[in-house]
């Protein structure tokens, strides 16, 4: 235990807990569980993810994955539920470890559901975007990079999270 909270301490993480969310999708509801290190950034991700969510009226999930692939923060849609999150995450994660070029920096796919976007962040982190069907492509570009925008604002090291900016001018 000792070695698992100097590691925490290290890495700047304040608590890991397990959460488990319970959302009904369109086939029996199912509880996805995760581990979810939070931290400031992590919180400060997270209120944004849930901000931005219902802001663009098209996007039914929205989330923030580590280099490591860990989930770091998350919003969904309730009545959009968990579905094939998870795997649709892990295959995103993928393709950006496994793409064959330096730089990646966006991805889109459209399928039969809906339009999933990947977009790069500072430090080697993902962001994953989830769009319904019908979406112009166009407003999801736009969307996504102004969300990315303000998540690389709190994921830079040189800067303190929001709601951590010392008073001293």
């Amino acid at each position: 235990m000792a070695i698992q909270q100097t590691m925490m301490s290290v890495l700047g993480i304040g608590e890991v807990r397990r959460v488990s969310v319970l959302r009904p999708g369109p086939e029996a509801p199912e509880a996805a569980s995760q581990e979810i290190a939070v931290d400031a950034r992590g919180a400060a991700m997270s209120a944004l993810l849930s901000e931005f969510l219902p802001s663009t009226g098209f996007f039914v999930h929205l989330c923030v994955l580590d280099d490591g692939g860990q989930l770091l923060a998350d919003a969904t849609k309730v009545e959009h539920g968990a579905g094939d999150l998870s795997r649709l995450q892990s295959a995103m994660r993928t393709l950006a470890r496994s793409y064959p070029r330096l730089g990646l920096s966006r991805v889109y796919i459209q399928d039969a559901v809906g339009t999933a976007a990947l977009v790069a962040l500072p430090r080697e982190h993902l962001l994953l975007l989830v769009a319904g069907k019908s979406v112009a492509l166009g407003s999801i570009s736009i969307s996504a990079a102004k969300l990315a925008a303000r998540l690389a604002q709190e994921l830079e090291p040189s800067r303190p999270p929001a709601g951590e900016q010392s008073g001293n001018s």
